[in-house]
C-alpha cells in the first residue's frame, strides 16, 4: 500500500462486501459454516461458535 490515507479496515470495502454477499444470500454464518466444515478436519475441539466470532473480525 503506497496511499498514505489508507486506514484499516476499510469501512466502506467492508460494507461493500458484506452487503454484496447479502444480495447474493449469504450471511456471514453460511461462510463460518463452511469454514468449520473445512477446518474441523483438523481440529477437533473446534466449534461452529468458535468459527462464527473469528469469520469475521471487525473493528471499526
Amino acid at each position: 500500500m503506497n496511499n498514505k490515507n489508507f486506514k484499516f479496515p476499510d469501512t466502506s470495502a467492508y460494507n461493500f462486501v458484506i452487503n454484496g454477499l447479502k444480495e447474493k444470500g449469504i450471511s456471514l454464518e453460511d461462510i463460518a459454516d463452511m469454514a468449520y466444515d473445512l477446518q474441523s478436519v483438523f481440529f477437533d475441539n473446534l466449534t461452529k461458535e468458535e468459527m462464527m466470532k473469528n469469520t469475521i473480525k471487525r473493528d471499526a
